[in-house]
């Protein structure tokens, strides 16, 4: 079996889950730290047109403007740097208010995931959207040993 995207480079930048296919339909949510999650469909191409799907929206969410966010990646400094696996950054994903301009300070909650075998996506999140509505900076940490990072980064 072929492992393939289903969104192309017009497509939004977020998290989609395919939550199912029927048939020759395909049901997934999208949503993004900013925007709560929309059903889309769509058909499931050929072969080979992978790039050509067309994803319908079922159930529109609407983007929240008073959140901003954006994906930081981490290097570390070389003297905090593991030599067994040097050079394994990590990223963090920051959620702002945006009716502050860009050099204001925020408050700031760091949030580390539970454990080296899950990530934070970027996927709407209840709790880091109402912390950012009440004026918090929230940081949502992937650090070394998250999934999506490798096995290196596991070790």
């Amino acid at each position: 079996m072929k492992l393939c995207s289903f969104t192309n480079s017009g497509s939004p930048l977020g998290s989609w889950t395919l939550l199912t296919i029927d048939r020759d339909l395909m049901v997934a949510k999208f949503s993004t730290p900013s925007r709560p999650p929309m059903l889309m469909v769509a058909f499931l191409p050929p072969a080979g047109k992978e790039a050509e799907v067309n994803w319908v929206c079922l159930e529109e969410s609407h983007q929240i403007q008073e959140i901003t966010w954006n994906i930081h990646t981490l290097h570390p400094p070389p003297e905090l740097d593991n030599p067994h696996y040097a050079g394994l950054d990590f990223e963090a994903i920051l959620l702002r208010p945006t009716q502050a301009p860009e050099q204001t300070k925020f408050p700031l909650v760091v949030t580390p995931h539970g454990g080296p075998h899950s990530v934070f996506t970027i996927s709407w999140m209840l709790y880091p959207a109402v912390l950012c509505r009440m004026g918090f900076a929230v940081l949502l940490v992937n650090y070394r040993g998250s999934l999506g990072f490798g096995q290196d980064s596991v070790a």
